[in-house]
């Protein structure tokens, strides 16, 4: 009972903000001064005025913005997302995001696993023999990671392992007319390794921090206390509550999935949703800058939703003052 009540009340919550996401994100780019249209065609000589509003009249720009805001909402429900005005003119926005989404998750998805395993892993060691060899390395590439600029370490990969090596592609995410996974792997290696530098050094110094903190609570000296193994009281005691911190770390980063990496997809010349994005706000394109808005500010309310819900599970006290 007290389980359906809090998931209630986390499901009208979702439910709100993503209401609010959609106001906020139809809002910033119809209130544009002179429209999104007009930021477009702007950037053409001689255009005339009055061509402008007739552009935007067959487009609907000429209706009141609430009732603008409606259809919008009705096409979203009916899975109509607009079409694009100029990246991929004329084409449905949904087509078009449909490959780049799948091409974002293979490289963000792939990077994630690889990043969550190794930095856990690397921050755990170094908390468990703090001071030690371990934690001054696991420190030292940290630190490393979070320095190094991710084009430049791109770069620095396409030239030593592309260019002179010749063993990885420089670029793009398949070759042409192959789209099989098996071809695609070649093609994810360097992209994928340069994504996970930066989060292999994040998510190691929350690893080292959360455990550090765990192991100096009352009932972890207490299993020591009474005569448990070492490793029974890390691995049975301490892991396990050290990684209830880290859940909501991952539910905010959730969204990267989909968000991508825009520049390590511009260095790799990877479509991506990233780029896709930045392309599309270069040539104000905003069906598709507005449609991947939308879908990103909606990730990020289900992906704390699932870390609330994650967490109350692991922490059956939190039921019950939320309830």
């Amino acid at each position: 009972m007290l389980q359906t009540r809090y998931l209630l009340g986390r499901l009208r919550q979702s439910a709100l903000l993503t209401v609010l996401v959609t106001v906020v994100v139809f809002g910033l780019l119809h209130l544009l001064p002179g429209g999104p249209l007009q930021a477009l065609l702007g950037e053409q000589a001689g255009v005339d005025p009055a061509s402008i509003r007739r552009a935007e009249e067959l487009i609907g720009f000429h209706k009141p913005l609430h009732e603008r805001y409606v259809e919008w909402v009705l096409g979203l429900a009916r899975g109509d997302f607009g079409t694009s005005w100029t990246v991929a003119a004329g084409r449905p926005v949904g087509g078009i995001l449909a490959t780049h989404i799948v091409n974002t998750l293979l490289l963000t998805g792939i990077s994630t696993l690889i990043s969550l395993a190794a930095g856990l892993a690397l921050g755990f060691a170094a908390a468990v023999w703090q001071h030690r060899w371990v934690d001054h390395l696991a420190t030292l590439l940290a630190v490393a990671g979070s320095c190094v600029p991710a084009f430049w370490f791109g770069l620095m990969l396409i030239v030593l392992f592309a260019v002179n090596a010749g063993w990885f592609p420089a670029g793009d995410a398949y070759p042409v007319g192959k789209t099989g996974l098996r071809d695609r792997v070649p093609y994810l290696v360097l992209p994928v390794i340069t994504l996970s530098l930066a989060s292999i050094a994040s998510w190691s110094r929350y690893a080292r921090s959360s455990l550090l903190e765990t192991l100096h609570q009352d009932y972890v000296r207490t299993a020591r206390a009474k005569g448990l193994a070492g490793r029974r009281v890390i691995f049975g005691h301490a892991v396990p509550n050290a990684l209830m911190p880290l859940i909501t770390i991952v539910g905010l980063d959730i969204p990267h999935l989909l968000a991508g990496a825009t520049v390590t997809e511009t260095v790799f010349t990877y479509p991506g949703m990233g780029r896709l994005f930045l392309t599309s706000l270069q040539m104000y394109d905003w069906p598709i800058v507005q449609t991947i808005a939308l879908l990103l500010g909606v990730s990020v309310v289900l992906a704390n939703l699932g870390a609330e819900v994650c967490y109350a599970l692991v922490t059956p006290q939190l039921r019950s003052e939320a309830a």
